[in-house]
């Protein structure tokens, strides 16, 4: 009965360890809020935050709202961004057109998100000294503007805006995700996504 009793309790105390490691395959981030993520080094600063996809991600379509700063002048294109699931899979950022094709969804969690948006359109505010410029990748109606696939950043100048991710299986699941922004040479950012 003791022994029922001790592993019943083993499980149902949290591993400290296994969070502890899933840390620190993530170096240089800091925990800015519930579901805000920084990363930052010598050559590249980068806020992500994803409070409304942290708890309604059993859907096909992920937010993400992200910010990018670097020291050197740098061009980042939709493909140098991808979520790595934790097994391992490797999703890239929606094309628009992938956007568009499932409009009732991405629409859906556009509007969704807009009450739990954390910096609504001020992640900008996490980058000191700096001008930022929105990026678009995504638009629901011609009316909002035209879509580019790039961004450009340098040491006074933060580019943000939202990443979308579609789930190849139609669902993400719980777990740490990986997102990575891959700049040019060595530049690389990779920051904890926990979905739960």
């Amino acid at each position: 009965m003791a022994l029922a009793m001790f592993l019943y309790v083993l499980l149902l105390v949290p591993d400290s360890s296994s969070a502890q490691t899933s840390r620190e395959m993530f170096p240089r981030t800091s925990d800015l809020g519930r579901a805000v993520i920084e990363y930052e080094d010598d050559a590249i600063q980068v806020v992500a935050a994803y409070n409304y996809s942290q708890r309604n991600h059993d859907s096909r379509w992920l937010l993400i709202e992200v910010g990018v700063t670097t020291r050197d002048a740098m061009r980042f294109r939709s493909e140098d961004i991808t979520l790595v699931t934790p097994e391992g899979r490797t999703v890239p950022v929606a094309s628009q057109r992938a956007f568009t094709k499932d409009l009732e969804r991405t629409r859906l969690v556009r509007r969704n998100a807009s009450t739990t948006r954390h910096l609504s359109g001020r992640i900008g505010s996490y980058f000191r000294g700096r001008r930022s410029e929105y990026f678009q990748w995504f638009v629901v109606t011609p009316f909002e503007g035209i879509v580019t696939d790039f961004f450009d950043t340098d040491v006074h100048r933060t580019a943000w805006g939202d990443l979308y991710f579609a789930s190849p299986t139609g669902a993400w699941t719980d777990g740490t995700h990986s997102l990575v922004v891959q700049g040019p040479h060595e530049t690389r950012a990779m920051l904890p996504i926990d979905l739960d």
